[in-house]
């Protein structure tokens, strides 16, 4: 989910990863006032095929060594992550009530290297719930990176080795949290945008060709057939037209430059990240004004200032925490390593 900024060659990835984080917090806050906001959880399905045209399209256009990508994907990810994670081990300590909230030493060390757990409800989930979608990216990078070593055919052992994990374990049914993760066909979803980053690449400059068209159609084609077997698949199949459709829009140059919304998009993995923590200082605020005052004001009101202090809060997270504490990690990984840590679009 924590992805490279692309800057100005491809806006229309940036709003669709403001879509894709708005759209989950509106779903946390709506979802039981009608079904239609049970369609934000699937900003998750886009944040995945997103990822997975990311890393193509980045690696392709600049080669890129398996250590320095996977230093760029911990320098991108594991900071905020952390401080994420144990602000709600610490949460939970101090109010039990916290949503999902787990003050489980062993479930804290495992969630903080992405290892797959289950926690006290039962549900494979990390301290931070919210981080149960890193526990995916994370196998996604990790495979990725593997897959850099190869000279070509990277993208073919990519999706041969995601179908393969898919395809052992739907009749498996497993039931260990690694594996149940692990064999998931939410995998598809990387693979598919995989498969976009390819055929579409970085550069916003280049012309849209029906190439690309019949190959974005073919991909959520197979995405929607295999639907009938694993459903959620459908909602990457919709993702992936919405990735290729703002693409082949940018190409077209009808897509409109919007600073603000671009911004969201940069602040997407703090406001997904950060969400709970805005909604438990709403609450806390709330509380303090009186019991009245709390009770008078409309619970239509309430989630719709959730949602507001989300996006203010994952607003400031980027600009005070994360992109100095990215800045200041690569250049401590760089220096480490001695090599460059960072991936670029091409112009």
């Amino acid at each position: 989910m924590a992805i490279e900024r692309t800057d100005a060659t491809l806006w229309s990835i940036q709003y669709l990863r403001a879509a894709a984080a708005v759209g989950v917090i509106v779903f946390h806050q709506m979802q039981m006032r009608h079904r239609i906001f049970g369609l934000g959880e699937h900003g998750v399905d886009l944040f995945f095929v997103i990822s997975g045209f990311i890393m193509v399209a980045l690696t392709d256009a600049r080669p890129t060594r398996p250590r320095t990508f996977l230093l760029d994907r911990i320098a991108r990810i594991v900071p905020p992550y952390w401080i994420a994670t144990l602000c709600a081990f610490l949460v939970a300590a101090v109010d039990p009530y916290f949503y999902h909230g787990s003050t489980d030493p062993g479930l804290l060390a495992k969630s903080l290297f992405f290892v797959p757990a289950r926690n006290a409800f039962g549900e494979i989930e990390p301290t931070l719930f919210l981080g149960w979608t890193l526990n995916y990216e994370m196998f996604f990078y990790a495979v990725f990176a593997l897959t850099l070593f190869l000279p070509r055919g990277r993208l073919v052992v990519l999706c041969t080795l995601f179908g393969a994990l898919v395809a052992i374990g739907r009749p498996m049914h497993p039931t260990g949290a690694a594996t149940t993760i692990y064999t998931d066909p939410l995998l598809l979803e990387f693979a598919a945008g995989a498969i976009l980053g390819r055929v579409f690449g970085a550069g916003a400059a280049v012309p849209a060709s029906l190439r690309q068209v019949l190959a974005a159609l073919a991909v959520a084609l197979v995405l929607t057939l295999l639907a009938f077997w694993s459903g959620r698949l459908l909602f990457g199949a919709v993702a992936v037209v919405l990735v290729a459709g703002g693409l082949l829009l940018e190409r077209g140059g009808a897509m409109p430059r919007l600073p603000w919304l671009k911004l969201l998009g940069d602040a997407s993995f703090a406001i997904y990240l950060f969400q709970q923590f805005a909604f438990v200082l709403v609450g806390k605020s709330l509380a303090l004004t009186g019991r009245l005052l709390h009770h008078a004001v409309p619970h239509l009101l309430i989630e719709a200032l959730n949602i507001v202090a989300a996006i203010a809060l994952g607003l400031l997270v980027l600009r005070l925490l994360e992109r100095p504490l990215t800045k200041t990690v690569k250049e401590a990984l760089r220096r480490l390593s001695g090599e460059p840590v960072g991936l670029r679009a091409a112009a």
